[in-house]
């Protein structure tokens, strides 16, 4: 791989190998394992592993206890599956944190269906993660330039944008925090934010034209209250009168 990409890899930044990794296994499916696991430095996995697959889609893959035991068993599913000659797969592990037994049968049905949702969604959600923090960047920059409605409807956006990427990254959070960001995770917030960024763009547009007109009236006004100059003759005559005769 570093033949093909450049003879001088090393010297490349850790950034620049963690972009490269990313490529090479995107996207994220359930049948083709990463092929990052496979890669050592040291003996030991990449010291920045947990952040290629974290930006993969692999959630929780930044802060879970277990992702050494996740490595093995996607390094067994390389194997499988390339190995000679092949074998069946075992499933891929998940890093999502354990309840306590007790919680866990206390779990609503409308949460369980949440989950279920937000899973599915997300699944393969680097294809998602780059547009949204981008989105939710420019609408944090138009913001203060923008009316009430459409304001508050980039604010909501953000807030639910910034819920997904919460669970999508797999951050430390509350219960609490948890409970909440799920509640308010939309299942697709590209398509929101992009609603968002469409109504605040025609709102300062709008805004423009509104000022821009408004400033013509103000010099249009200031003109007629303006004195004439000594000596010259106010034309007083309706534009009316200045038309041709068989008008």
């Amino acid at each position: 791989m570093a033949h093909t990409v450049s003879p001088e890899l090393a010297a490349h930044s850790t950034t620049d190998r963690q972009t490269l990794l990313v490529a090479v296994d995107s996207p994220l499916r359930e049948h083709v394992p990463v092929l990052s696991v496979l890669l050592r430095e040291n003996g030991e996995p990449l010291p920045y592993l947990s952040r290629v697959l974290s930006r993969l889609g692999v959630l929780y893959a930044e802060v879970s206890p277990r992702l050494e035991r996740w490595v093995d068993i996607e390094t067994e599913r390389v194997f499988a599956a390339y190995g000679t000659p092949s074998r069946t797969m075992p499933p891929r592990m998940s890093l999502a944190p354990e309840e306590p037994a007790a919680q866990r049968g206390a779990v609503s049905a409308k949460a369980q269906r949440r989950r279920v949702s937000y899973a599915r969604n997300t699944g393969g959600a680097e294809r998602h993660d780059g547009k949204v923090r981008g989105l939710v960047v420019r609408l944090d920059e138009l913001q203060p330039q923008l009316s009430q409605f459409p304001r508050k409807r980039a604010k909501k956006a953000v807030r639910q944008a910034r819920a997904w990427l919460a669970l999508r990254d797999g951050r430390q959070l509350s219960s609490r925090q948890r409970k909440r960001f799920m509640r308010e995770a939309p299942e697709n917030p590209v398509v929101r934010l992009e609603n968002a960024l469409r109504a605040a763009e025609e709102d300062i547009k709008r805004t423009a034209w509104l000022e821009k007109y408004e400033s013509r009236l103000r010099t249009a006004n200031k003109t007629r209250s303006t004195p004439s100059p000594a000596g010259a003759q106010a034309d007083t005559e309706d534009p009316a009168d200045r038309l041709p005769g068989n008008w």
